[in-house]
C-alpha cells in the first residue's frame, strides 16, 4: 500500500514538472502563471513528505473561532495502541479512558469512605448489616391553619461519612456503579417503617408524619418494587399514606411507563407521589404528567436560589405555582436559605418550604 502511495505522489511531482517546464516554454514566462504552478509543486512535495511519515494526506488546520464539528483526525495505524492508563500520554495530549476515570474515582471514594477494600462489598455490608442512618429534613407548611400534617424528606447516611466528616451522600456514585440503588431504596422503605413501628410501640399516640422517599431510576424501572413496598405495609400495618415517593422530573420524562405502574399499585395503598427538582425542562411544563396524578411538586433549588436576583427565576415560580393550584398539587420550594427568600416565597404562595433557612438534617430520631 505504501509503495502504491509513494508512486502516486512521485507521478504526481513529474506530471507537475512536465507541465511547468512546457509553461515556461509557450507562456514566455509568464511570471504570474510560473508562481501558481511552483505553489502547486510545493504543495505536491509537502503532500509527499506527510505521506510518507503517515500514510495519508493531513492538511494543518489553519482556521480560528469557527464553530465546527470537532476534528478528530487521521485514524491510528491499527498497530498503534493508544494508552489506557492515566499516567501516560500519546502526542502531547494525555489520554484517560472512561473506565480509567470511572475506577480512580471509585478508588478515591473506597480509600476517603472505608481506607481499603472493594467499595461494592462494603455497600452490601452495610444493607445486610444496618450500618445506613435514616437522616430527615422537615419542609414546613407555609400555612400551618390550613391542616397541612408534619411532612419531612427521609435522607440517607452512611456511618463512615458521619465519622469522617465526609459530604453527604458520597456513596451513592458507587451504589449506581454497582447497581445497588434499588437495594439501598428497599432497605430505607423496609428500615423506616420499622422505626415507626418502634415508635408506635413506645407511644400509642405518636402520629406518624409524611415520610417523603426518594425513589432511584433502577426503583422506578423495577416491576418488584411497589409488591415489595406492598408486602412491608402489611407487615407493618403500617398506612400508605405516611409515605410519599419522590421522583425526579427527568425519571419522569424518560420512564413514563414504568412511573404509571408504579403508581397504579402503590396510590390505592394510600401512598403519594411528588415530583422532585421540578425546572419545566419540557417544552410544554405538565404535559410529560397529564395522566400521573401527583400530590406535590418540589420546584428546583436552581431556580429558588435565583428568584431574589433572576426576574426570570421569579416569574417562572409564580407560574409553577399558579398552575399547581389550579391542577389541585402542592408545592415544595427547596433549598431555601434566607429570611428574604423566605418572605417572597410567602408572597407567592407556595404551600411548603425546605432548606437550611427551614431546618438542618438530622437523625430521624431527633426530628420525630
Amino acid at each position: 500500500m505504501r509503495s502504491r502511495q509513494k508512486l502516486t505522489v512521485a507521478a504526481l511531482v513529474l506530471l507537475l514538472a512536465v507541465i511547468a517546464l512546457a509553461s515556461f516554454y509557450f507562456a514566455r514566462f509568464d511570471l504570474q502563471w510560473i508562481a501558481f504552478l511552483a505553489g502547486a509543486l510545493f504543495t505536491a512535495v509537502v503532500a509527499a513528505a506527510l505521506m510518507s511519515r503517515t500514510g495519508k494526506v493531513q492538511w494543518p488546520d489553519t482556521r480560528r473561532d469557527v464553530e465546527t464539528e470537532p476534528d478528530t483526525g487521521p485514524p491510528a495505524p491499527e498497530d498503534a495502541a493508544l494508552p489506557s492508563t492515566p499516567d501516560k500520554t500519546f502526542g502531547d495530549m494525555v489520554v484517560v479512558s472512561e473506565e480509567d476515570g470511572e475506577t480512580v474515582y471509585l478508588e478515591s471514594m473506597t480509600e476517603q469512605l472505608i481506607g481499603s477494600g472493594d467499595p461494592r462489598d462494603r455497600l452490601v455490608q452495610a444493607l445486610q448489616k444496618d450500618q445506613f442512618i435514616l437522616f430527615a429534613q422537615k419542609m414546613e407548611s407555609v400555612a400551618p391553619e390550613s391542616g397541612h400534617g408534619q411532612c419531612l424528606e427521609v435522607l440517607l447516611r452512611l456511618q463512615e461519612e458521619e465519622e469522617h466528616l465526609l459530604p453527604p451522600g458520597s456513596f451513592f456514585p458507587v451504589a449506581e456503579c454497582y447497581h445497588l440503588m434499588g437495594e439501598i431504596d428497599r432497605w430505607v422503605v423496609r428500615n423506616l417503617l420499622k422505626w415507626c413501628v418502634a415508635r408506635q410501640r413506645d407511644n400509642p399516640d405518636w402520629l406518624m408524619p409524611l415520610c417523603c422517599v426518594n425513589l432511584s431510576c433502577a426503583s422506578l424501572r423495577d416491576p418488584e418494587f411497589p409488591r415489595y413496598v406492598q408486602s412491608e405495609l402489611e407487615r407493618s400495618n403500617i398506612p400508605g399514606s405516611g409515605l410519599c415517593f419522590e421522583v425526579t422530573e427527568l425519571d419522569l420524562i424518560h420512564h413514563h411507563h414504568d412511573a404509571q405502574a408504579l403508581m397504579s399499585i402503590l396510590r390505592p395503598l394510600g401512598c403519594r407521589f411528588t415530583v422532585d427538582g421540578f425546572v419545566g425542562s419540557s417544552e410544554v411544563l405538565f404535559a410529560p404528567f397529564k395522566d400521573l396524578k401527583f400530590d406535590f411538586l418540589k420546584i428546583d433549588g436552581i431556580i429558588i436560589q435565583n428568584i431574589l436576583k433572576e426576574r426570570s427565576a421569579l416569574a417562572k415560580t409564580k407560574a409553577i405555582v399558579l398552575a399547581c393550584q389550579k391542577i389541585g398539587v402542592c408545592t415544595i420550594a427547596e433549598l431555601v436559605e434566607t429570611e428574604a427568600t423566605i418572605a417572597q416565597l410567602r408572597e407567592i404562595g407556595v404551600d411548603y418550604m425546605q432548606g437550611f433557612g427551614i431546618s438542618r438534617p438530622a437523625p430521624l430520631a431527633q426530628l420525630v
